[in-house]
């Protein structure tokens, strides 16, 4: 596509270039060109990805943009994004939705949506309405978009690029779902986007958007191409990722290959539609659920007697609940397996949880020393399944007190640990700051060695601004974690939510107290005081409202910006804040290192 400069700017670019970057890059700061509004601010991200344990929230934007007031309105942007919310909301979405935007509304919704996300988070975009290829770039058209003038561009569009630019440094991984690739509906023939312009023509669908490590972009249609309405209510491409995205077993590239057959196969080969993936990690609309919990290897002695003993074999647990059935894999060569009702079992026989709970040995031809095994499988409702043994030792006499003893200790310990926590609970709110990841709640619970498999926790409810995890694994009501898992247990508030204390309620286990005993912990979230005193106006990173920079206490904003990085040395913008406080107190050298430091730990506004 055929471009030129635009003379002023090209003699603007080659005064620039003599002085060098970092010299005009501290000019802009002296002239306070850093207050540059999201609609135009040009973005570079380095390519970060995040390898926190955490799986964090999933949040969503949707945008359907039908009824333009300048150009030929759209037919399908609205019921495409009626389904396609229904679908991510069912796929445990937080969704952010908005259908003809103006430009200033479509600016709220993105900056509302980006302020929602966390490291850590998995952001969705997905857009359906008129979109425009210009140069190397796309941009997303608000309802009133006019493009009266070449360079009205910058002002009445949404690049997609910095979008994604900004999702990638407040989430862990991106999606972006484009429906939007169909001629150019405007007649003007060249529009600028910074210092150049480009001829347009009837420029068809949309270019390749550069991807990071880390995102999965899909197009209704390839590069270049036009994507079409179709006949029916929904877009053809829309129509087969609604259909589809729910069922569990598509990953999200299998789900891309499905849709793009169904699609050729609607259009007859006119559309096919085209994703670029940098993912290292899997991903699926409905999460796979965690594999089974079993005690790998559980060792007992039975008494060589003529009597039965109970094996005490840990119940295996699914952790999102359901019911779970285990197969016997591997009988004991001597002695016979039992159910408390007299029932005997072997191998190949299928049991459910309780009943491989209960099980019983009777050593009839066995031997004091000898060791049987029992093997078996367990298999849950959505088809995980796990393995494990158990070890018989036939003892001559009853087992040593000392064994009495440790399960005494166990149930102390136990008891203990429930104490401990009622009490904690009870105590002052836990306070969280906002913005920096998970915060542990009971990092000093005394829960060291007890089983996995003992006693579960149940989680009963959660305030809706809290995000609540156990081992990396989050937590909604309903789920279980065991009691071994309290002292990794997090929690995570949204932006916003420091205004009032938020809480969760716990089920306490059965064996610690009475069916049903709950307990509720009240978590008050909070700003930092680097937040509080530091925070840019309009930095879609931070946490809370921003200051202009004369009114930042430079010595203040130093003091607790420096502590914020010793405790949270992975979060970029408390070294950009911290860079606020030195460009305050005149001290454009150290503003620079530190814009330079947030920049590459991937804080947009610092760039």
């Amino acid at each position: 596509m055929h471009k030129r400069k635009n003379l002023p700017a090209l003699m603007r670019s080659a005064k620039e270039s003599v002085t060098g970057p970092v010299t005009s890059f501290r000019r802009a700061m002296r002239g306070g060109a850093i207050g540059l509004t999201f609609g135009v601010l040009a973005v570079v991200t380095p390519a970060l990805a995040s390898t926190a344990d955490d799986p964090g929230r999933r949040v969503a934007l949707v945008i359907g943009n039908q009824d333009y007031e300048f150009v030929e309105p759209l037919v399908n942007p609205l019921n495409d994004t009626k389904e396609i919310t229904r679908v991510l909301r069912e796929a445990d979405f937080d969704v952010t939705v908005g259908t003809n935007l103006s430009k200033k509304e479509l600016e709220k919704v993105v900056r509302r949506f980006l302020r929602e996300l966390n490291d850590g988070d998995t952001a969705l975009f997905y857009y359906s309405g008129h979109a425009l290829q210009v140069g190397d770039s796309n941009f997303l058209l608000p309802v009133d978009a006019k493009l009266a003038s070449q360079y009205d561009l910058e002002f009445e569009s949404l690049k997609v690029s910095h979008l994604l630019d900004y999702m990638k440094a407040a989430s862990s991984l991106q999606i972006v779902m484009l429906d939007a690739c169909r001629d150019n509906p405007f007649e003007i023939g060249s529009l600028f986007w910074g210092e150049e312009e480009y001829a347009l023509g009837k420029t068809r669908g949309l270019r390749r958007i550069p991807n990071k490590l880390g995102s999965f972009i899909s197009y209704a249609t390839r590069p270049g191409q036009v994507a079409y309405d179709g006949e029916g209510p929904m877009s053809p491409f829309t129509s087969s990722v609604v259909t589809n995205a729910l069922d569990p077993s598509l990953e999200i590239k299998d789900l891309m290959t499905k849709v793009r057959d169904e699609v050729v196969r609607k259009t007859g080969g006119q559309q096919i539609p085209y994703e670029d993936s940098t993912l290292v990690t899997n991903f699926y609309f409905v999460p796979p659920k965690p594999e089974p919990i079993v005690t790998a290897h559980h060792r007992v002695s039975v008494p060589l007697t003529s009597d039965a003993s109970p094996l005490s074999i840990p119940e295996p647990v699914q952790p999102e609940g359901g019911a779970i059935v285990a197969t016997l894999t591997l009988s004991p060569e001597k002695g016979t397996l039992r159910l408390p009702d007299g029932r005997t079992v072997g191998e190949g026989d299928t049991l459910d949880a309780t009943e491989l709970a209960s099980l019983e040995f009777l050593p009839d031809g066995s031997g004091a020393g000898d060791v049987e095994l029992i093997g078996y499988q367990v298999k849950d409702d959505w088809g995980g399944s796990a393995s494990a043994i158990a070890s018989i030792t036939v003892v001559q006499s009853a087992p040593a007190p000392d064994d009495g003893a440790r399960e005494r200790e166990r149930k102390e310990r136990l008891e203990q640990l429930v104490a401990w926590l009622s009490q904690t609970s009870k105590g002052s709110a836990v306070e969280a700051d906002i913005g920096v990841g998970p915060v542990q709640i009971y990092a000093d619970a005394p829960d060291e060695g007890l089983p996995a498999t003992d006693n579960w926790l149940k989680v009963v409810s959660v305030d809706s601004d809290l995000q609540l995890s156990s081992d990396g694994r989050l937590l909604r009501p309903g789920d279980r974690f065991p009691m071994s898992g309290l002292s990794t247990l997090t929690v995570r508030p949204q932006i916003g939510s420091e205004t009032q204390a938020r809480r969760f309620t716990l089920e306490l286990p059965a064996e610690a107290g009475s069916s049903g005993e709950t307990l509720t912990q009240i978590v008050q979230p909070r700003v930092t005081q680097c937040d509080q005193l530091a925070t840019q106006p309009f930095d879609l990173q931070a946490v809370t409202e921003g200051r202009l920079a004369n009114d930042i206490d430079s010595a203040a904003v130093d003091k607790a910006c420096s502590d914020a990085m010793t405790a949270y040395p992975e979060i970029g913008r408390f070294v950009f804040q911290r860079g606020r406080g030195a460009f305050a107190a005149g001290d454009l050298a150290k503003a620079a290192d530190y814009f330079q430091q947030a920049y590459q730990m991937g804080h947009v506004r610092a760039g």
